[in-house]
């Protein structure tokens, strides 16, 4: 019934930090950086400011809403080879936890990680949290001009 009214990144928040023995780890929300089209940022805050939930929402809540239907299309016991916990974590809050060690893997394939300060592997953080220091993409294979 919550979740008919507030967002699971709000749900989580309102648990002050203290979600970590209540939502499965890979339920948990984690920032990450994203690039898309102006056209596709304008429509995310409008559809953020249309929201008719009496709690405001934003990009993130209105991206995490599209992913989950995009998701649920797929047959979620293939993607669970892939991504291990993926169908209990679609299905959250009805789930029975997995005994994996998510918490020291990557954010992004889940492969380990042996730094215990680190949340991303560093081919992931090169891929998909680029240094904006290095061009417009942060890539500079990407801001090569082919001649």
């Amino acid at each position: 019934m919550a979740e008919e009214q507030w967002t699971p990144r709000i749900i989580e928040a309102a648990l002050h930090g203290e979600s970590g023995d209540i939502i499965p780890a890979l339920n948990k929300h984690r920032l990450i950086r994203v690039s898309m089209p102006l056209y596709l940022i304008r429509l995310l805050d409008h559809l953020a400011r249309t929201d008719t939930h009496r709690v405001p929402r934003n990009a993130s809540d209105i991206v995490e809403r599209a992913m989950t239907e995009f998701a649920s299309s797929y047959d979620a016991a293939v993607l669970d080879v892939a991504i291990p916990g993926f169908a209990q974590a679609l299905q959250y809050p009805y789930f029975t936890p997995r005994a994996i060690d998510v918490y020291r893997r990557c954010r992004y394939c889940a492969i380990s990680i042996t730094e215990a300060t680190r949340e991303v592997c560093r081919e992931c953080k090169r891929r998909h949290e680029p240094d904006e220091h290095l061009g417009e993409y942060g890539l500079p294979e990407l801001d090569r001009e082919d001649a």
